[in-house]
């Protein structure tokens, strides 16, 4: 992906920001993730939604270790709290990860936008 200064800024700001929102949030970077992506990647031949999403996956682990790191440093969350998640959450990966490929394009996209409406309602009620 070719990037001007614009491009380069905007890549910074937006991986501040997802950081940032996925730290203090535990969710949300990878959305902000998702719309800077498609912002970007758009402009670049061969780039599709699959692309971002996977490259948004990608992206959001090594934030979300840093993220999980402190909070069981700080004592903020024991382990044990989140063993439970674990290996469910592995398989859930896996399945996505394995479907993203193979799911239709327009319908990934509607899933993608009623899980944020979804979220965004639920947060707010």
């Amino acid at each position: 992906m070719k990037k001007g200064i614009y491009d380069t800024v905007l890549t910074l700001a937006g991986g501040v920001a997802a950081g940032f929102v996925n730290g203090m949030l535990g969710t949300g970077g990878g959305i902000i993730l998702v719309f800077l992506l498609g912002y970007l990647m758009k402009r670049e031949r061969g780039y599709n939604t699959r692309d971002v999403f996977a490259t948004v996956i990608a992206s959001i682990l090594p934030m979300s270790l840093v993220s999980a790191w402190l909070y069981l440093k700080n004592g903020s969350v024991g382990m044990s709290d989140a063993l439970p998640y674990i290996t469910p959450g592995i398989l859930g990966g896996l399945a996505g990860a394995y479907l993203l490929d193979k799911i239709n394009l327009t319908l990934l996209k509607k899933l993608f936008a009623a899980l944020v409406i979804y979220a965004g309602v639920k947060m707010m009620v």
